[in-house]
């Protein structure tokens, strides 16, 4: 996984954060790429990549989560500081 130098160190906090609070296996090693603009992170595997964008990733999971449980989720901590 790579993220922009600026939040790579941010991004690898919420991973650990998520990885800790779910059991799942998640990358431990954000790698800094300065071609990569703050909003976009970079996920490799062996056949190929993705980047994803955080905003749009976070607004999608706002949105499921409001209509699962039919109220905005609290904003947390993480989010505060970005």
């Amino acid at each position: 996984m790579a993220a922009a130098p600026a939040v790579a160190d941010r991004v690898a906090a919420a991973l650990r954060e998520a990885a800790a609070r779910s059991g799942a296996d998640l990358p431990q090693a954000v790698a800094p790429d300065p071609s990569l603009d703050a909003r976009i992170v970079r996920v490799a595997w062996s056949s190929g990549e993705a980047r994803l964008d955080l905003a749009a990733v976070a607004a999608a999971t706002r949105r499921i989560l409001a209509e699962a449980f039919g109220a905005e989720p609290p904003v947390s901590a993480m989010q505060e500081s970005a």
